[in-house]
């Protein structure tokens, strides 16, 4: 039980406060990990104030999403995640633009300081993600197979993945409408090429290419593989 006049400090996140996230309309997560610290237990803090975190109960996610909390480095988490802790691999394939800090000793040196704010009476400092690539990126659906056979494990092959395609990656600018629950993207793809979006799988999406469906796919334990050319992604199940 929490006292009424502590509420809004419990469920409140210095995002809030950010001009640059307010004035950013894309289509992004906010990496908010370090307020599991700051507040205790704010999992939910993201659900609660309207934007895309990378912390939850497991009540409110997919077994997939969680089963890819369990293999990102992180303790085997039974009911909630912490976020991936400015693990910059992961937070680029996860879709997170701004990493919010209460202590920059923490940060990566790559992340670009954008903003500082001030929340609970403290400094928070707002960086950028110079890897972010967007929701989506594109790959080669035989090279990314080949990788995952031969990586010993989900982290090698994420690894060899990061390695591989986020250098030469165009940045994707996914869209989302909240009245049709459609997600929309506009990419140029090659034969053998599969559209990764980082967006959590469910067998009820639908997805249409040029207004013709095919078939949605799940590869990398929760995403979702879109191959516009047909066959499908390369593998649908975790090691």
């Amino acid at each position: 039980m929490i006292a009424c006049d502590e509420v809004e400090k419990y469920i409140d996140s210095p995002v809030n406060a950010s001009t640059v996230v307010a004035g950013d309309s894309t289509l992004f997560r906010v990496s908010n990990d370090m307020l599991t610290d700051a507040n205790e237990q704010p999992e939910n803090v993201a659900m609660l104030n309207d934007y895309y975190g990378t912390t939850w109960w497991f009540s409110i996610i997919n077994s997939d999403v969680q089963s890819y909390a369990n293999m990102s480095a992180q303790e085997t988490l039974k009911w909630r995640s912490w976020g991936f802790d400015n693990n910059l691999m992961y937070e680029a394939f996860a879709g997170v633009k701004y990493y919010f800090c209460s202590n920059p000793e923490n940060v990566k040196e790559e992340y670009k300081w954008v903003e500082q704010v001030t929340f609970n009476g403290e400094s928070w400092d707002v960086y950028e993600n110079p890897y972010y690539f967007g929701m989506a990126y594109i790959r080669d659906a035989d090279t990314a197979s080949a990788i995952f056979d031969e990586a010993a494990g989900y982290e090698e092959y994420y690894e060899k993945l990061y390695d591989l395609y986020i250098d030469g990656q165009e940045q994707v600018e996914v869209t989302y409408s909240e009245s049709k629950n459609m997600f929309t993207c506009t990419v140029d793809t090659g034969d053998g090429d599969e559209v990764v979006l980082s967006i959590p799988y469910h067998r009820n999406w639908k997805a249409y290419v040029d207004g013709e469906e095919v078939e949605v796919c799940r590869t990398d334990m929760m995403c979702i593989s879109i191959s516009p050319g047909g066959g499908g992604a390369y593998h649908s199940a975790p090691i």
